[in-house]
């Protein structure tokens, strides 16, 4: 990421922030300190661009890690909910539902993965 932004100004390292922590455009631009026009010239940069592709994706990567870090402790709630005959059978079909709805995700996530790296390395 550094390797990516070394070419660009404060100005524009303030923007690639803002436009992290803020929903739309405008908002960016107004946290960035700058017109969104300015913003929107910025976008079409290809400098920038890339430099905010691998913002996005260290955000992503990061978020996700931290999912897969609360994962076990999900996973054995829901599985003490399935597992619990005292509990309503919805909230034990639901808990089954989950389970396998999150691992099939998982898996299918895994594999974009995979795919998306061996393309790179083409």
């Amino acid at each position: 990421m550094e390797q990516l932004t070394e070419n660009l100004d404060d100005r524009q390292h303030k923007a690639l922030l803002a436009l992290l922590d803020n929903p739309t455009i405008k908002a960016a631009a107004e946290a960035a300190g700058i017109g969104r026009s300015t913003l929107h010239r910025y976008l079409k940069d290809p400098e920038f661009a890339a430099a905010r592709r691998a913002m996005l994706a260290d955000s992503l990567s990061n978020a996700t890690a931290r999912l897969k870090a609360e994962a076990e402790a999900s996973v054995k709630v829901l599985a003490e909910l399935r597992d619990g005959s005292g509990n309503p059978s919805t909230a034990r079909l639901g808990a089954c539902r989950a389970v396998l709805d999150y691992a099939y995700h998982a898996d299918t996530y895994d594999d974009l993965l995979t795919m998306i790296g061996e393309l790179n390395d083409e």
